[in-house]
Order: C-alpha cells, then structure tokens, then sequence
C-alpha cells in the first residue's frame, strides 16, 4: 500500500511501471545486499547445466547489456512485442503474445508475472505449479547469448525495448531445470503456467471456414485468449509448411477476427514464407477458408472464468493406484476411479464449472520426447433409484467431459449443469486416463459459479467390505450364499445409508446375454428382490441388509443361455462378508416363477435399468474361487488385477436394453 501510494501521480492515476519502481525502491531498503552489489542466482549459475546443453557458440551476458538498459517493460504492450529465439519455444512466446495483447503481463490474480527484485540484477517472477498453486522463482539477469548474432538464444523483445520476456522464460527455465527443458511443448500448458485458469483444447478437424468463424469469435467476444496450431504427431519434430505456408507442430497466436478473415501471429516475429496478407512482422492475416485447412487445433485459455466461476478449489496431491486407475467409461473398471461429489445443493438452480486435471510435469525428468497419461474428465449424474457406488452403465448418464482424452500434462473442460432439482440424481466428477490401470498421481482444480456446499472425494478403497467370485452361470441353477455377520457402520460415500449392500455382476464372454440378480432366502421360500434383466457387461443392484444368509442368484433371460461371471459383493465397514457357491437343483427362473405363484412375500423390486448397446470384453477362466477381504486399492483378486488389465475394450457402446423383462 505504501509503494501504491508513493507512485500516485499529480492526476492521481498510477501506471504499473510506476508502482514497480516504487515497489522495488521499498524493498531495496530492507534484506538487500549492500549498495553496488549485483545480485547472481548461485541456484542457476550461468554455465553449461543451466543451458542444458554443452555449447561453444553461446556466452553469458547480463539483461541490461544484451538490450542496452533497456527498462523491464516496454511502453506499450503488443501481440508483436515478443519474437522467439534461436530454439524451440515457439508455445511460449505465443503465450506470451497473447497476454501482451491484452495490454499486460498478469496473472489471474492480477499479480505481475516478473518484477525487480531487492537488488540490482535481481527479479522475480509470479508462476503457476502444475498443481494449480501460485510459486514465486528468483533469477538473476544472466541471458544465454549467440556468440554469432550476439542475440538471446530464447525469448526477446522485438526492438530490444525490455526485459520481461527474456527474464520470464529464464525463470520458466530455472523452473524446470534448464533453458534445454523448454524445447517443444503446448501453449495450453504454458498458458497454464502464466495465468492459472483453465485451458481448453478443441480439435478443428473437418470444420470448414464458416464453422471456425463461429466459433473462433465466439470465444474472442467472450473474452478468451486463443492459440492454434497444426498438431500431427506422426510428425513430431517436423515443421513444413503447407501451400499457405503455415507450419505444422508450430504455435501461432489468434490476435484477432472479423466476419471474413483472422489473423494470426506467428511467434518467430517474420512472415515465415507466407503466400497471404501479412504485416512483415510476423501477424498473418487469411481468409477462414485457409484458416480451417492451416489450422487443427485450438487452445482457448477461458479468461472470462475468473468473473464467471470465481470461486476456486484445489486438491493437489490426488492419486490413480493401479487398482484405482479405472480408465474412461469403455472400460468396465471405470466405477474405480475417485470421484468428486460436488455436494446437495438446497434449490435447483444452474451450476457453471471449469475443471483442470493435471500429473505432475515432466520436463526434464522423463526421457526422450515429452509423454504424458492420456488425461481427461468425465462428469455423471446417477439416475434415479441409483446411489454411489452403482457406478456401472444402466445406473448413469454423462452430462459432461473433456473433448478428448489428450496426451498432455493437464487438460481442462467447461461445465454448465443443473443441479439441486427434485429427483435429480447426483452429479460425479471422474478424472480419469484413457487406459485402465495407469497409476500416477494428479490433481485437480476447479472453478465454480457457486459455493460447492460440500465436495468429497469418495473411492472403492476402505469404503466397503469386499467379497468375490468368479465362474459361470449354467442354466440359471447357480447358487451363492450370502452370509453378513456384525452391525454396519456408516461410511463416507458408502450409500445413503448404511444399511445396504451392492451386488456387481460383470460378463467376461464376448457374446453379451440379458442378465439379472434374484434374490432369495436361504431357505429358498421367499423372493427377497426380483430380477430386473440389463443387457450390459457390467451390471450393479443395490440390497438391503438382512438378518442371516441369503441367496443371490445371477442367473440370464432364458435358461438356455450362459455366462461367465465375475460377482463382487460390496457392504459397510463392520460386516463381515462370506461367499459360497453351489449347484441349485432347479433353475432360478423355475425357482422364482414357483414363489411369485404361490403368493410369496412381497419382493423389493430393483432399479430398472436404462438402454445399453453391444459390447466386448476378454473372456477369463470359468474355475469357481471365492475370497472375502476389506476393500482396498489393491481390490479383490477376481476384479483388481486381470480384469483391470482385461477391461480396457469392455464396454464401449452397449446396445439393446432388457430392463423390465421380469420372470
């Protein structure tokens, strides 16, 4: 506040270049070296490890030599102000651009992204952690200089009129380990790394130049930034250049539109061979048309967020464990993964959300070309009758999810749901890979237009009592005894009680049959819960506990047809689960068509079940086994090991709904 008003100007406006000098005046006065001193970043030396690579060719100069006392930021901020260097760092000079085209180097909070530090030689600079959490990085002003050109090897200045560009990617380097480390990469991610705040990725592939129109402005009027690119990854490292002469695996910068052409910036600050209008500085303007066919991708960095969805969320050390790694919804081990609950909400009403999911960044750590978990985000609401954890395909709808599954260090997507409305199912979150059993850890950061009331992250592991088995159903004469011994407790994100059990049947033959789950007494004399028929890989019925055993017989629509089975049995912390196996002389269909004949007690009826189609998955052994176990990550051996590998081609596209087929 101080240094705020020591930069106060006679008509009482204060710039921005004037309140950073005053800030670093201020701080020059407490904890600084003494006068005279440059200050030198002993953590990243000027030297060949800094650099990442050894080289003759590049010298070591101080910032304001290379652009000649050359103050921290230019007069007047401009998509063109910045220019790439001699490497690869094409993604963040856009990203770069785009924020100076908007008249400031901020991040979502407003902070600058470099300033002074307390001595001479010192500046700071304001980034984002790959886990959504603001970090401050101290250099020094060293550049890395060709000893040819005698010009930075990364980021500057067009007119060598400042030094914030150069000094911010040297403090992205120091991050990261070395300036080499910033060699290739996504604008989404640097976008990230600058501003904090969700980045979409947009796949263009067929659209033609109305529908890019469309939607490019709608995005610019909404007050987002836009970088876009031609990704083909089968050719990566490889720049050509199209007939327009717009270069693949390069990033661009969309500074702005009309209704008839685009332009865009090309980092690398020259026009680059290109046969349309240019400015001979590097901002390209074309017609869609050429923009559609240059151009795949877009990366729409959602600005409008920080008024739209103000209220912020983060959990930074989340984890896919093998077992819990479940994959997208194609896999019938997608009911694994953790899941956010966005809590009950007191009245309907319409909810906007903009959700990253992100792995740790391995910039120089992983080996060879930069590699990531296939990331991406789906949200679910349970239908009714359907409570967590009958996350299986007849039991939910997705009302949303990321645009694809992107082999990148995070992805983002933007939510509009309504929640709160009576009879309105509950709304999951579920990050996930694309493949099942991909452990990592992650993170998750969401912005919200309302308070969450009460967000919990809820998972299989130490939430239930588990028991399983695997084997066959053979003319509906199959058998399993049920046994529940102690008293239930109540469990976070268990059910809405406790005084319940779930039943999950999965088919592991290829040949997908109408399948259901009856429910009997032990003594086979009353129907306790009839069978309603889902044609699905994986199904999941909800029972009520009972005093004493109780059959469950999973048994297909006719008693001509088989299946294979995988049978996991879930109840509350405290019971202890026995399943057992047998031969029933009749079939259960014969069995519950002769109770309901004979005026039974009445049945529970379960929840129906919703449209399914046709699916795969890899067949398993027939041999019958039996465990009980507490849940845990690692799961039971019939659905945590071999299956979570099996399950990757599972249950994409279920056709064909047997809901409501009751014997």
């Amino acid at each position: 506040e101080a240094a705020f008003d020591e930069a106060v100007a006679e008509d009482g406006t204060v710039t921005r270049d004037a309140f950073l000098q005053a800030v670093a005046a201020r701080n020059a006065t407490r904890g600084a070296l003494p006068a005279g001193t440059i200050f030198t970043d002993a953590a990243f030396p000027p030297n060949s490890a800094s650099l990442g690579v050894n080289s003759d060719d590049v010298k070591w100069v101080r910032a304001c030599e290379v652009f000649n006392g050359a103050p921290l930021l230019p007069s007047q901020l401009s998509h063109s102000s910045v220019m790439q260097g001699e490497r690869n760092d094409c993604f963040y000079v856009a990203a770069m651009s785009l924020l100076a085209s908007r008249g400031s180097l901020v991040n979502s909070r407003g902070d600058p992204l470099v300033r002074p530090g307390r001595t001479e030689g010192e500046f700071v600079a304001t980034l984002v952690s790959a886990s959504g959490e603001t970090i401050e990085v101290t250099i020094d002003d060293m550049l890395p200089v060709s000893m040819v050109t005698g010009d930075p090897l990364y980021a500057r200045a067009r007119n060598g009129d400042a030094l914030c560009f150069s000094l911010l990617e040297k403090a992205l380097a120091k991050r990261f380990g070395s300036f080499a480390a910033l060699d290739g990469g996504n604008t989404s991610e640097a976008l990230w790394d600058f501003t904090g705040l969700p980045v979409e990725d947009v796949k263009l592939d067929g659209l033609a130049g109305e529908a890019c129109a469309k939607l490019v402005r709608g995005y610019l009027d909404a007050g987002e930034l836009i970088g876009c690119g031609h990704i083909d990854t089968a050719r990566r490292g490889e720049y050509a250049a199209n007939a327009s002469g717009v270069r693949s695996n390069h990033a661009y910068a969309v500074v702005g539109a009309s209704a008839k052409e685009v332009s865009v910036y090309n980092p690398m600050g020259i026009d680059d061979g290109f046969t349309g209008k240019a400015d001979g500085g590097g901002t390209l303007q074309m017609p869609w048309s050429v923009f559609a066919k240059s151009f795949s991708r877009l990366q729409v960095c959602l600005l409008s967020s920080r008024t739209s969805a103000p209220h912020v969320s983060t959990w930074p050390q989340l984890a896919w464990k093998e077992s819990s790694a479940g994959g997208c919804t194609a896999n019938a081990s997608f009911r694994r993964n953790p899941m956010l609950r966005l809590g009950k909400f007191e009245s309907a009403t319409r909810l906007a959300l903009a959700v990253v999911v992100g792995t740790p960044d391995r910039r120089g750590v992983s080996q060879g070309p930069l590699s990531y978990p296939q990331l991406g985000l789906t949200a679910i609401r349970l239908r009714q009758g359907a409570v967590y954890p009958m996350i299986t395909p007849e039991n939910y709808d997705v009302v949303g999810k990321t645009s694809a599954f992107w082999n990148k260090r995070e992805v983002a997507t933007s939510l509009e749901l309504d929640v709160g409305s009576k009879g309105g199912g509950e709304i999951l979150l579920v990050p996930s890979t694309f493949h099942p059993g991909e452990a990592s850890p992650f993170w998750l950061s969401l912005r919200s237009s309302l308070p969450l009331p009460r967000p919990e992250w809820v998972q299989l592991a130490g939430s239930f009592e588990t028991a399983s088995w695997r084997g066959g159903t053979k003319k509906n004469r199959l058998n399993l005894t049920l046994q529940t011994e102690g008293k239930a407790e109540a469990a976070s994100g268990a059910s809405a009680t406790a005084g319940s059990f779930f039943v999950f049947l999965r088919q592991c033959q290829a040949d997908r049959q109408p399948l259901g789950l009856h429910i009997l007494s032990a003594d086979r004399t009353a129907l306790v819960q009839k069978a309603s028929f889902v044609k699905a890989a994986e199904i999941s019925v909800e029972v009520k506990l009972a005093d004493g055993p109780l059959l469950l017989c999973p048994c297909c629509l006719q008693d001509v047809q088989e299946a294979d089975l995988e049978v996991e049995v879930l109840a509350p912390p405290g019971c202890k689960l026995t399943l057992s196996a047998a031969e029933a002389k009749a079939s259960t269909l014969e069995t519950a068509h002769g109770l309901l004949a004979s005026a039974a007690p009445a049945f529970v009826a379960t929840a129906a079940g919703s449209k399914m189609k046709k699916g795969s998955s890899k067949s398993g052994s027939g041999k019958a086994k039996s465990t009980a176990a507490r849940g845990s990550l690692s799961g039971p051996p019939a659905f945590g090991g071999a299956s979570m590998q099996a399950a990757s081609k599972s249950t994409q596209g279920l056709a064909g709904m047997y809901a409501g087929m009751d014997m």
